[in-house]
């Protein structure tokens, strides 16, 4: 049976692949044509139907591998499928992760786990609970055995410890991934993230330094005074607002600034 793992939020989007097969059940046939469905669903976004594959095998099963990845399934549908707005995109999250954690109440194969552990951290992670993302990062990442994978497990616990101010074990963690995983998407990532001791706003970029100088002007009227202009090699300039040294003062700048700049985002 397949496994997939997806982030769906617009911060970071990641996906992995990898086969797996020996699923138990009392038909192993049709659970695995049945599951597989599921997950070809998933692929294709529709995500209704992937609930409805996850729901009929939990009708048939009385638990075990098959109902274990029918939960995991039915929440990564939930997770992935597409948000109206915040609050839909809370209550998804909120479901997603208490299909994650019916999963491993049934004691699925340490290969279902691994992939179960990571989704309940990644849906933690954009719940912004990077202590309990942290946690399931690191069960994930023993038990998973895709490289691709276990790079970005890493990655993002790096991320996680960063933002809970953690920086000299989070540039461990970005290290790690660059050792481990020479060459790889997310050791690119992680080279980038290292060295930070603050949090900045970056309110948006703009077509020139003159644009991004009335940009600056407006900032501080409101009140804003840490404002820097930055200019790229491309004659583009971006605008910071910062820096703050925890990510919530960011998250709190960031509130500021959003209706205003709906693209500003924090960095790192």
């Amino acid at each position: 049976m397949r496994y997939a793992k997806q982030a769906v939020l617009p911060l970071i989007t990641f996906i992995f692949f990898t086969t797996l097969t020996g699923c138990t059940a009392q038909s192993p046939e049709a659970d695995k044509d049945n599951l597989t469905a599921g997950y070809n669903s998933l692929d294709s976004r529709q995500y209704d139907d992937a609930i409805n594959r996850a729901d009929t095998q939990l009708t048939k099963s009385d638990g075990g591998e098959s109902s274990a990845e029918a939960f995991y399934l039915k929440g990564r549908a939930y997770e992935q499928r597409e948000k109206a707005n915040p609050t839909q995109a809370h209550s998804d999250l909120e479901t997603a992760a208490s299909y994650y954690q019916q999963a491993l109440t049934l004691n699925p194969a340490p290969s279902l786990q691994g992939y179960i552990h990571a989704s309940l951290g990644n849906v933690n992670y954009w719940r912004d609970d990077y202590i309990n993302a942290l946690q399931q990062f690191s069960v994930a990442y023993d038990l998973v055995d895709s490289p691709d994978l276990k790079s970005f497990i890493l990655y993002r616990a790096g991320l996680c410890q960063q933002r809970v101010g953690q920086f000299d074990v989070a540039d461990k963690s970005f290290q790690a991934v660059q050792e481990r995983f020479p060459g790889t998407d997310a050791a690119n990532r992680a080279r980038e993230h290292q060295g930070f001791r603050s949090f900045s706003v970056r309110v948006a970029t703009f077509s020139s330094a003159q644009a991004a100088d009335m940009a600056m002007q407006t900032l501080r009227v409101t009140g804003l005074s840490d404002v820097e202009r930055r200019d790229l090699p491309n004659g583009h300039s971006i605008v910071l607002v910062g820096p703050e040294s925890t990510y919530t003062e960011a998250l709190g700048m960031k509130t500021r600034v959003v209706t205003q700049y709906p693209d500003a985002i924090i960095i790192p």
